[in-house]
């Protein structure tokens, strides 16, 4: 992503929110169009960046506030423009190439405002920067006794919130920088799995900035289209050796042997079956600093095991026994008969009709849209 330009000329500017539009900063965009309309200082246009949900949300009731995205439009404002800006929620979302462009902005404006503070500059126009902490669902630097957006957006129009908010925002900043400053290195991830759903989570892990490398155990050729930081084990990783021969095997022992060997930092599983063989006990004994994302064997063993008939009979009972409450309360659910064992019997040769029926409309469906 191009850096944030600098000469934005929009009355309002909203930086960092995602897919997210907390309340208080739907009101305070709101209170501030409205107000506006009895004074000359007039929001009418707004700049989202990274903000693609408030704009919708602003439309909708109870706030009903358009304001013109158009770049073409120039401020139409006299006072000052308004920031909003978002901190970061976390580290990994601090370090991304995208936030670093946003807090290179902000700086820019926080530096701006404390030189301007400094000499004293009484420009007509000025950039007054509000930061919304989503971690608390407040303002940086406003005491509750201002916190109504009407007495915002009076503070705003008097600067009377550029000291306070500035500090402050220069503060957390400063707290990830000092984190960010702190990893020596980056992580790498051992990935077990060879399915689509470990293919998307190498993608997913692939995209964090603190990730060095993605190992995949054993794998797919797709993994290693991928390319970038995804790899799939070789034989080679287990002795240090230059073998490119693919690894197959993904027991306990040769995980415990590619941790060790490749230096891991952390271990996610994407199977049934590793975790049903106890990978994540394993791992936690024989490599303990190393951070496993999966069930313990235990805790596996209640999607792999096989359920008794007098426990499917005990279900049936419960499910059963729902049913009733939500017939009996007239609640919309799903039609539903209850049966004893003996009449099951009788139902069996219906069921088996409907689903050998359903399977051969199922077919003839199927090759009458292919020849069409």
């Amino acid at each position: 992503m191009s850096s944030i330009p600098a000469d934005i000329s929009e009355d309002i500017v909203i930086i960092g929110f995602g897919g997210t539009a907390p309340t208080p900063v739907l009101e305070l965009v709101s209170n501030a169009v409205v107000s506006s309309t009895n004074n000359d200082n007039s929001y009418q246009s707004i700049k989202p960046i990274r903000s693609q949900s408030m704009e919708y949300e602003l439309l909708k009731a109870p706030y009903r506030t358009f304001l013109n995205n158009n770049s073409n439009t120039k401020s139409s404002s006299s006072g000052n423009q308004l920031i909003i800006y978002n901190l970061p929620t976390s580290l990994t979302e601090y370090v991304s190439t995208t936030i670093q462009n946003e807090v290179s902005y902000i700086k820019s404006i926080l530096y701006s405002s404390l030189q301007s503070t400094t000499n004293n500059n009484n420009s007509k126009k000025k950039k007054i920067l509000i930061t919304y902490d989503s971690s608390t669902n407040q303002f940086l630097g406003i005491p509750s006794s201002l916190y109504k957006p009407t007495q915002i957006l009076n503070e705003v129009q008097n600067c009377g919130l550029s000291n306070s908010s500035t500090k402050l925002t220069l503060q957390q900043l400063a707290k990830f920088d000092t984190q960010a400053a702190s990893l020596s290195s980056k992580d790498v991830v051992i990935l077990i799995g060879s399915g689509g759903r470990e293919h998307a989570l190498s993608v997913s892990l692939a995209n964090s900035p603190l990730v060095k490398l993605v190992i995949c155990v054993p794998g797919n050729g797709g993994m290693i289209c991928e390319g970038g930081k995804i790899v799939n084990a070789t034989i080679g990783m287990l002795n240090d050796t230059s073998d490119s021969e693919p690894l197959t095997k993904s027991d306990n022992e040769t995980i415990v042997q590619l941790v060790k060997s490749a230096n891991a930092n952390m271990v996610v599983v994407g199977p049934e079956q590793p975790l049903v063989d106890g990978v994540v006990d394993c791992l936690a004994k024989e490599c303990s600093e190393v951070r496993v994302f999966g069930p313990s064997m235990a805790a596996a063993e209640l999607e792999a095991s096989k359920v008794s008939l007098f426990d499917c009979y005990v279900f049936c009972l419960f499910v059963g026994f729902i049913k009733g409450l939500y017939y009996l309360h007239k609640s919309p659910i799903a039609i539903a008969q209850t049966i004893n064992p003996h009449q099951l019997f009788r139902h069996l040769p219906k069921i088996f009709y409907n689903s050998i029926t359903y399977q051969l409309q199922s077919i003839v469906t199927s090759r009458m849209s292919m020849r069409q």
